[in-house]
Parts: structure tokens; sequence; C-alpha cells
């Protein structure tokens, strides 16, 4: 089955890859590095520090948290935070809650387990 790649939450690198989707693991190196398969079959180097690596085939969504800026007036309050899905097959969920445990994916017609992302 081979191993997949996630970036962790909090990237801030301009990778070229999107949090919450999984990438193939094309190769690992001795040095710490790991080459993924991107968009368009494109190789991206990563620190292994800076991906989350499975040995099997995702299967559950992704919720990741939007950044979002608000502007806050004095005396009101800044609304929390919200949250979006990546399915196992990279289509973006709308609107997935920080309690689901169960997300549908419009794209694939299919029902999954939710997961968080992993923090670095």
């Amino acid at each position: 089955m081979g191993e997949w790649a996630q970036l962790r939450g909090g990237q801030t690198t301009r990778s070229g890859l999107e949090r919450g989707v999984w990438y193939p693991v094309r190769a690992r190196g001795n040095d710490g590095r790991v080459l993924v398969q991107g968009p368009n079959a494109v190789p991206y180097p990563m620190s292994e520090a800076a991906v989350r690596i499975v040995d099997r085939e995702p299967d559950r969504v992704t919720r990741v948290q939007q950044v979002e800026f608000f502007t806050v007036k004095p005396g009101e309050t800044s609304p929390g935070p919200t949250y979006y899905g990546v399915c196992p097959q990279g289509h973006w969920i709308r609107g997935v809650k920080r309690t689901d445990t169960e997300a549908q994916c419009g794209t694939c017609g299919r029902t999954y387990g939710v997961e968080d992302e992993q923090d670095l």
C-alpha cells in the first residue's frame, strides 16, 4: 500500500502542498527528509518533522482549523474558530464542526469518520 504524508497543522512554509490533504510518499532519506508526490506529480522534499506519515491508505476526513482574520470592535466578542474538512481523496468539505465525528463528502458521496490534523 505504501506510505502517505500530510502537512502538520501550523505550516507556514510555502511548500505548494495543502493542509489536510494526503500525499503519497515516494522516498525517505537518511537525513530526516521525505519526498512526497504533490499536485501534478511534482515531487516535494519535506522535513519528516513537518509531516505526519502513516503506513496505510487514509480513510478519515481531516478537520482543519481555518485561519481567518476578523475586525473586532470594542465591546464585541471575537467569533470562535471555524473548520473545514478534507476527505481522504483530497476533496474539501465546508462547515465541519469541532464536535463532528462524521462528515459526508459531497464529491465522493461517502461518509467518513473525522480526525483532527496534527500540530507541529
